[in-house]
């Protein structure tokens, strides 16, 4: 299974450090931590540690990667990453299924297009706060529209640009 969901590949990459410390070649340091670990934590360390054992080896490769890829930001883009990824976990889990399909349907998005709305994004950033909260109201009201109300709104919406011609 490919993992797309950059806060899962976050999570496992976690996983993948406490279970290379959990390596033969322990260092003393790490058989403290193991020590001082209650018998909970020690089980879920465990059951982490089969979830990562039973990826696929190109999984875990391409986790590998992406782990060195962190280690080398800049440490206030990892703290970011960091807070960003704990706030995920604190949403319901609702929440984080909305996140994840919109984060699904973005990947799917044709270049040309993920452009294309980075540049509105640009431009609503650009607008006063006025501005931004008439947009978001006529967006919500937009969304409350039935497809037929929808369609007479778009024909008005193309009369009054043809007239403005």
């Amino acid at each position: 299974m490919k993992m797309t969901n950059s806060l899962l590949l976050f999570f496992v990459l976690l996983i993948l450090l406490i279970a290379e410390a959990h390596a033969t070649d322990l260092s003393q340091s790490a058989k403290d931590e193991w020590m001082s670990m209650t018998a909970e934590e020690k089980a879920a360390f465990r059951n982490r540690y089969k979830s990562w054992k039973s990826l696929p080896e190109a999984t875990q490769q391409e986790i590998r990667q992406n782990f060195a890829k962190f280690k080398n930001l800049p440490p206030d883009e990892r703290m970011r990453i960091k807070q960003n990824y704990s706030h995920f976990q604190s949403l319901a889990p609702e929440q984080k299924k909305q996140i994840r399909n919109n984060f699904s349907r973005w990947q799917r998005l044709p270049l040309e297009r993920k452009n294309q709305l980075r540049e509105k994004f640009i431009q609503f950033q650009k607008l006063n706060p006025e501005q931004k909260k008439s947009l978001i109201t006529r967006y919500q009201k937009w969304k409350k529209m039935s497809p037929e109300e929808k369609k007479k709104h778009k024909g008005r919406i193309r009369q009054i640009r043809q007239n403005r011609k």
